[in-house]
């Protein structure tokens, strides 16, 4: 199926392709949107005029984890209330964001919850973004709390810390933290170690 769907996307002259049952454009239908360099993602749910508009969901094979993401749509991305849930295939993980976005971007209060199997344990690592970009920074919270577990973290340069969560079990501790990355990018990273 993937081997399909990559070439059917190749194949295509423009950067969508959108099925409606009439053929009008409008109402419940899917598309197959290119995305990045050779990527590609599938979207299922309202259209107006060959534009996504009301309910919708996206789905996208990211390699070693798959990215679903339903909420509101409307001028082509979402706008509204959104979920988004990053599995991955090996069963060791699921991140799931939820929140206001507006042009596809985080507005407002971002809840973000880790769920790591080997750690069997739910981090909770909720921040708030504008325009897309989370403002808090508990960097220095962050470097004190390593620092009394004798914990050594090596940061990036550019790197801040937004959130962070940590468990203490059976002579184990762990932790997870989202970062930031020059002001944009983020991602996360977690690690355990023997008390």
């Amino acid at each position: 199926l993937t081997y399909e769907a990559a070439a059917y996307v190749s194949a295509m002259t423009g950067e969508s392709a959108v099925y409606t049952p009439d053929g009008s454009g409008s109402g419940v239908g899917a598309g197959v949107y290119k995305f990045g360099e050779g990527g590609y993602y599938f979207y299922y749910g309202g259209y107006a005029g060959g534009v996504r508009t009301g309910e919708g969901a996206i789905f996208m094979d990211c390699g070693d984890y798959s990215y679903v993401f339903t909420g509101a749509w409307s001028g082509d991305a979402p706008n509204g209330i959104g979920t988004v849930v990053k599995t991955y295939l090996d069963g060791s993980k699921v991140y799931t964001e939820s929140g206001m976005l507006v042009n596809g971007l985080w507005n407002g209060r971002v809840n973000y919850i880790a769920d790591i199997y080997d750690h069997n344990y739910r981090y909770d690592l909720s921040f708030t973004a504008d325009n897309g970009v989370p403002v808090e920074d508990r960097t220095q919270e962050f470097l004190d709390f390593a620092a009394e577990y004798d914990i050594d973290v090596s940061l990036a340069e550019n790197q801040k810390i937004v959130a962070y969560d940590e468990y203490h079990s059976e002579g184990r501790h762990g932790y997870w933290y989202l970062y930031i990355s020059a002001g944009v990018t983020a991602g996360v990273a977690g690690f355990g170690v023997n008390l």
